[in-house]
């Protein structure tokens, strides 16, 4: 038997990285309340109510800055894969 191997293939590996690499281009990129709001939701795992006390703005406005982020990160993103 000649079973696959689970660990990641080195272009694999190179993909993963451009990818984080332009999924951290286009967090730099964010207007900074959306970068906050999108990193303590999304990579710190906090709440949208948590995000909301620790930026000092209301669960809605977390809310809505989260949803921006998200949108604004998807444009970039397929602005650069379309360059």
């Amino acid at each position: 038997f000649n079973t696959p191997s689970k660990s990641p293939t080195p272009d694999s590996l190179l993909e993963s990285k451009e990818q984080l690499s332009e999924i951290r281009a286009a967090l730099d990129a964010l207007p900074e309340q959306q970068r906050v709001a999108i990193t303590l939701s999304k990579i710190e795992g906090a709440s949208n109510a948590t995000v909301a006390t620790i930026m000092g703005i209301t669960v809605v406005a977390a809310d809505s800055l989260i949803y921006r982020a998200k949108k604004n990160i998807a444009k970039i993103l397929a602005s650069s894969a379309n360059n």
